[in-house]
């Protein structure tokens, strides 16, 4: 049985990915776990692990604009939920049982304007960070919309992900720059670090990042691994490497850390699963569908005639 609903969220797309940060969300009951054709999927899930996972309830159908190609996801402390939509450059606001709220943002450049909205972290005051790819920044909102803060301009390339430390860092992944930009609470620059590579500290097109317990985890995307990093940027394991096996990654885009107990949950894009471990990566469990979809089987195809540097 289950008692008040928790969520961990995942989101898997075949170029977007959606995952949470810690800081701001509730404990582990539920884990929304998949975007598929622009639609969130809700499955029951029990601490235990133990449990079938069955669908229970689908967003996005009956909004003022229905979802297209949602990016990220994030849920407050009230069970609200936040869905940045990449499509229509929106951030979406649902109730807990998944009614449309209100939306705000828009295509464009100024303040509380979107272009092209990415991950979304909150913090523990209820504040709503957006990685908003397309114009180079971190903007922070209040849970009406307002936005209070721009973060990294003149900083950040291409930022896809945002995490918030327990003191109010902000951490940005630049997709493209192949780096992790860090802010203190005000917003102001502090430090950078990361390049193009296969090397420990290095990345290639990384998609998400995550906070735990003075640790960053980076969805190091093309190197199909994860790496963890102190506060600081200094590296401390790598973990994942191109294959399908229970150690294997192929195209992570997405990393959640439950804050309880740090059970780490890796959207492996390309294998179509969510893959569970500890927090030292020792495999649990695995979310998988029996079935791939069409478009999930071209896009595979299409990926191994892409050469990707390995």
């Amino acid at each position: 049985m289950f008692t008040k609903s928790h969520y961990i969220l995942l989101g898997l797309l075949i170029f977007l990915s959606a995952a949470c940060d810690t800081s701001g969300n509730k404990s582990t009951q539920n884990i929304l776990s998949q975007v598929k054709e622009s639609k969130f999927f809700e499955w029951p899930f029990s601490a235990g692990m133990s449990q079938t996972f069955t669908y229970k309830r689908t967003l996005g159908n009956v909004d003022t604009a229905k979802l297209n190609s949602a990016a990220g996801v994030a849920i407050d402390s009230d069970d609200t939920i936040y869905v940045s939509d990449f499509g229509n450059h929106l951030i979406k606001k649902y109730d807990s049982s998944g009614n449309f709220i209100m939306q705000w943002g828009g295509y464009g450049s100024l303040p509380g304007k979107l272009n092209i909205p990415c991950e979304l972290a909150i913090d523990r005051y209820g504040f709503i960070y957006v990685a908003d790819l397309g114009n180079n920044r971190i903007q922070k909102f209040t849970k009406y919309g307002m936005v209070v803060q721009i973060i990294g301009t003149g900083y950040l390339a291409n930022p896809r992900s945002v995490t918030v430390s327990e003191n109010g860092d902000i951490y940005a992944m630049n997709e493209f720059d192949n780096s992790v930009c860090k802010f203190n609470t005000y917003g102001i620059f502090l430090k950078k670090w990361g390049e193009e590579g296969f090397q420990t500290g290095q990345f290639m097109f990384p998609n998400s990042i995550s906070y735990y317990d003075g640790k960053l985890y980076v969805a190091d995307t093309q190197n199909n691994r994860i790496q963890v990093f102190d506060e600081e940027g200094n590296f401390i394991q790598a973990f994942g490497s191109y294959g399908s096996g229970n150690e294997n990654l192929y195209y992570p885009r997405s990393i959640f850390i439950d804050k309880d107990n740090g059970t780490i949950y890796v959207g492996d894009t390309f294998n179509n699963r969510v893959m569970i471990y500890d927090n030292n990566f020792t495999f649990i469990k695995k979310i998988e569908k029996a079935m791939k979809s069409k478009k999930d089987s071209m896009m595979t195809k299409l990926m191994k005639k892409i050469k990707i540097k390995k």
